[in-house]
């Protein structure tokens, strides 16, 4: 397959300034992919979107920097079925894997690339015979982690012959650090990771124990009975998880905080500054931790993602994505 040129373009602010969607508040500037989009992840002032081919070919990976207009496009090797899968924003690295798919799912690679060497590099972890054997990205410019795992659902087998439990085995998280991984975490099974921030990784571990380590792999606090966790996002020094109709805000040491209701549908995005994003159908909420106040942000057409970071929000909606300075986005909460 055609592996991707690549092109960096400075877009004028004209052209970007209010093309997403509809119930934008004032401010935002939008930028508009021309595929669908699958998804988005910020960090910082920038946010890498993953873009659909319409064909079914390769997809595209972008950073997009609102501030300045500037548009890179990552070059991947495109030689999988589907690329630029989890595609993770983290400081100033971009990471993703690729896949071929048939009777099982095997991983091409993964690979890291920057807006500075938008050039893909392969990290060396996979080489397309490793079946059903699973990747999720997180980070931010202090830590970048990779977890593998192994799926089963309903078709793996013990020694004895017998099915096992369905769930996730062999849960393993490792650092990228200097361009090559290191192990932070070793394998165990039913292991959740959560998010990785801050020089902190958060997961919960088996019978629900929510545990956050350095970025070494020192277990720094624990909370037990943390169970029925939908997902989680670090959020300075505390955890803020989802759970069924709620978010659950941890403090260091694991005390609980705060609980405050979501929505019916509510999917609980990302969190920064004392503040958390979720989605509930086509509306994007901005929901402050400290007391609970939650707004509407916006309603957009074809919602796909929104992220928060320190510099504002980001949503994705159809074939764009939208920035909204956090000075504007505060504003709706009053």
């Amino acid at each position: 397959m055609r592996a991707p040129a690549l092109v960096v373009v400075a877009l004028s602010l004209a052209a970007l300034v209010g093309t997403a969607s509809a119930g934008r508040v004032g401010n935002d500037r939008s930028l508009a992919v021309g595929e669908s989009i699958g998804s988005i992840s910020a960090s910082g002032g920038r946010v890498a979107i993953q873009a659909d081919d319409p064909n079914g070919g390769c997809g595209r990976g972008l950073v997009w920097t609102p501030s300045s207009g500037a548009v890179t496009e990552l070059k991947d090797p495109c030689s999988a079925d589907r690329s630029f899968v989890d595609l993770t924003l983290a400081g100033d690295t971009a990471i993703w894997w690729d896949y071929d798919s048939g009777n099982h799912v095997y991983c091409d690679d993964v690979y890291t690339a920057s807006v500075a060497s938008p050039k893909a590099h392969g990290l060396g972890i996979c080489d397309g015979t490793m079946g059903d054997t699973y990747f999720e990205l997180a980070g931010d410019r202090t830590i970048v982690t990779v977890s593998d795992y192994t799926v089963c659902e309903a078709d793996c087998v013990g020694d004895n012959g017998g099915l096992l439990p369905d769930g996730d085995y062999g849960v393993e998280v490792r650092r990228l650090h200097g361009g090559k991984l290191a192990t932070l975490l070793g394998p165990v099974d039913f292991r959740n990771v959560l998010d990785a921030r801050n020089w902190h990784v958060a997961v919960i571990e088996p019978k629900g124990r929510l545990s956050v380590y350095d970025s070494a792999g020192k277990l720094l606090w624990q909370r037990a009975g943390v169970r029925s966790v939908l997902r989680g996002r670090l959020a300075g020094s505390s955890v803020v998880v989802q759970q069924p109709g709620a978010v659950q805000v941890y403090a260091p040491g694991g005390a609980a905080l705060r609980t405050w209701s979501l929505p019916r549908g509510a999917y609980l995005e990302d969190a920064a500054g004392g503040l958390a994003v979720y989605t509930a159908g086509s509306t994007v909420h901005l929901l402050r931790l400290a007391d609970g106040r939650d707004r509407k942000l916006v309603t957009a057409k074809g919602l796909v993602q929104a992220q928060i970071t320190p510099a504002g929000v980001f949503y994705a909606a159809g074939s764009s994505v939208t920035f909204v300075p956090i000075r504007t986005a505060l504003l709706q909460l009053g």
